[in-house]
């Protein structure tokens, strides 16, 4: 099993907009990809509205403490809208201290998702799952880069428990006889 975090508040919203052109980015691109519940909705976006946008901030739903520090993903949909390729610069953040960046560079014209995955470096750097967030930077070109969704999946906390089951004894099941 695994957890899932979207985007539930804006930290700064920069030169983006969402597809109303309003600046509440978090809630046109919090419906999750994978996670449970999840819906992807491509009708709901955020934009880039600058020549040369300055990256947006989103933080992301608190996480607890994985029990593994493997597998940790982001997951980001997004399309350009003049056709060319163009790339999608993602940076992971844990308070002001960036844990991850990656660019991706496969960004086309139809909305897809494509997933950024974290290194055992970036992994073992986080201390605190409730106080992540994601910054998007974008092209240059006003308009043309559109993410519907972004979401970071990490392994489920550890439970209680563990350790070796308990071990039957041939004896007692003797003395039932």
């Amino acid at each position: 099993m695994a957890q899932y975090a979207v985007p539930d508040a804006d930290i700064t919203d920069a030169d983006w907009q969402d597809q109303s052109g309003g600046t509440t980015l978090f809630s046109a691109i919090n419906n999750g990809i994978n996670g449970p519940g999840a819906s992807p909705n491509d009708s709901t976006y955020i934009t880039d509205q600058n020549f040369f946008p300055s990256p947006c901030e989103v933080s992301l739903g608190s996480l607890s403490t994985p029990s593994s520090r493997t597998n940790h993903y982001i997951y980001i949909r997004v399309r350009r809208t003049d056709g060319f390729t163009n790339n999608v610069t993602i940076q992971l953040k844990e308070g002001s201290n960036v844990r991850w960046t990656e660019t991706l560079t496969s960004v086309t014209a139809s909305f897809q998702t494509l997933t950024s995955t974290l290194d055992s470096t970036a992994m073992n750097s986080i201390t605190d799952y409730s106080n992540l967030s994601i910054t998007l930077g974008a092209g240059n070109a006003p308009d043309v880069t559109r993410i519907s969704e972004v979401e970071l999946e990490v392994p489920d906390a550890g439970g209680g428990g563990g350790g070796e089951p308990p071990k039957l004894h041939p004896e007692f099941f003797l003395s039932l006889l």
